[in-house]
């Protein structure tokens, strides 16, 4: 499973990057060519990946969206627990389904 990382969430994804993959998952830090929402959405959809990001209007289903406080700094600990959940919920949701989405 393909996990690509929003621009924004770039050093929460190089510090958790080689769990993610002792995991099984194959992760994407995308260059900065792909900041803007619709061209990453597109480039997701094409390669039938994640998308993980802080922004809960960003234009593409098959995302996960890390918690943002407005007044806190973000915890690392608290997305890498988050998106792990998120990462379960997706396997295990139609156990009859191909591990490849």
């Amino acid at each position: 499973m393909l996990l690509i990382f929003d621009v924004s969430l770039r050093g929460f994804a190089r510090r958790y990057i080689k769990y993610l993959e002792m995991l099984g998952y194959q992760v994407e830090i995308v260059p900065d060519s792909l900041k803007h929402d619709h061209i990453l959405a597109e480039y997701a959809r094409k390669k039938s990946a994640i998308v993980i990001t802080t922004d809960k209007y960003f234009p593409y289903d098959m995302k996960i969206v890390l918690p943002m406080s407005p007044a806190k700094k973000p915890k690392y600990e608290v997305w890498y627990t988050t998106l792990l959940k998120a990462l379960h919920y997706i396997k295990t949701q139609n156990p009859h389904r191909p591990m490849s989405l």
